[in-house]
């Protein structure tokens, strides 16, 4: 891997990192909407489960959009 692919994948992980710290929110409401009464876990652990599962996919998630033809460049689109 050269240094520029290098470069390329660190601001792609930090602008994952950056995206998923702002949607915090968002995320804190679709689970108040969607967990039931009887969940066994607290609406803080399931976000805890939920960002746990996007930080140990990102490369899967990578794939998958580009994998759309697509360039994982979110944080322009919102600009």
């Amino acid at each position: 891997m050269n240094s520029q692919q290098n470069t390329a994948d660190h601001k792609k992980l930090k602008q994952f990192d950056d995206y998923l710290i702002d949607f915090q929110q968002d995320l804190v409401k679709i689970i108040g909407k969607y967990r039931g009464d009887r969940h066994p876990l607290s609406s803080d652990e399931l976000l805890s489960e939920v960002n746990l599962y996007l930080v140990k996919n990102k490369q899967k998630i990578f794939d998958y959009v580009e994998s759309q033809g697509k360039e994982f460049n979110i944080l322009q689109e919102f600009n």
